[in-house]
This record gives C-alpha cells, structure tokens and sequence, in this order.
C-alpha cells in the first residue's frame, strides 16, 4: 500500500464523521515542497470554512499517523468543475455527464477517451462515443475526470471567453 492509500483509508472516516467525501488523496512534489493535497465534496459544494475546518482534524489524524516522513504542507480542497472519478460511485452519480477518461493499456488500440457516461454496470463503466458505446472495466481506468463543455457556457460574441458565469 502506498502513502496515498494509507492516508485515504485513515482519513475517509474522520471525513465522514464530518459531514464531508473525500474524493481523492495526491502526494506531489512542486519547487522542492512535498504537498498532501486532499480533495472533498458535499452535497451544494464546498466552501472555504469546510476546506478549513476539514484540514484542522485530519491534521490531528495526520500527525498521530505520521504516514509521510519529513516536512510537507497539507492542502485541502473542493475537487474543482473538472472533479476526479476515482470509485464506480462516483461514475454512478455522473451518469449522462461529460467525462475524460484514460486506461492504464490501450483497449482497442488508445488509452485516452472522451464520451458521456452512458451506465454502470458489472465492473464496467459505459462510455457513449459518437461511434458507439465503449465498455471499459474500472481496473483498466487510470485516470478519469468530468469534463466540462465550456461552450454552453458561452454565447459568441456576447462574453469574455476569459470570465466563466
């Protein structure tokens, strides 16, 4: 098990208890400085009082754990537009939504997709393409995210592509 799932399967009930998901757990590396960034989500979002609070008790989990040696600095966050997909029931929630979605190895012939979630279903998430449905099983998935259609938010012409509503 690495440091990335020891600290979620520790922090997933403290989280709960909260009120809170915890969507996803990420150890990075950026300008020298080790960051433990921790994503969480509720129902009608999340604010930075939640991101607050959320990050003063898993502090106290964290250091009792101590599951990463050394200094690093503790993040937490709501998972952002473009959340992360990371367990069925987060496919399942999404179902008829915009997702990019990569495989770990090429299933029929590329690793990288773009469709809506179209089912759920026996260890499958399935995708609809423009070609077609695509079943691809969860332990084949790398890596996947919702994937937001900028231009619905648009009217050309009329708004700053640079200031979303």
């Amino acid at each position: 098990m690495d440091v990335e799932e020891a600290v979620e399967r520790a922090l997933e009930g403290p989280i709960s208890s909260l009120g809170y998901e915890l969507v996803a757990v990420e150890l990075t590396t950026s300008t020298g400085r080790r960051a433990l960034r921790i994503s969480i989500d509720r129902e009608g979002g999340v604010g930075t009082g939640d991101c607050a609070l959320v990050s003063d008790a898993v502090g106290v989990h964290l250091d009792a754990l101590d599951p990463i040696p050394g200094a690093y600095d503790l993040e937490v966050s709501s998972p952002g537009i473009e959340r992360p997909l990371r367990r069925p029931e987060h496919f399942q929630r999404f179902v008829g939504e915009r997702i990019s979605l990569r495989t770990r190895e090429p299933i029929e012939g590329r690793r990288n997709w773009q469709g809506r979630i179209d089912s759920v279903e026996d260890g499958f998430v399935v995708l609809a393409l423009p070609q077609g449905v695509q079943r691809i099983p969860f332990a084949a998935i790398d890596k996947a995210n919702l994937k937001v259609d900028y231009a619905q938010y648009f009217n050309r012409g009329n708004r700053d592509a640079g200031n979303p509503p």
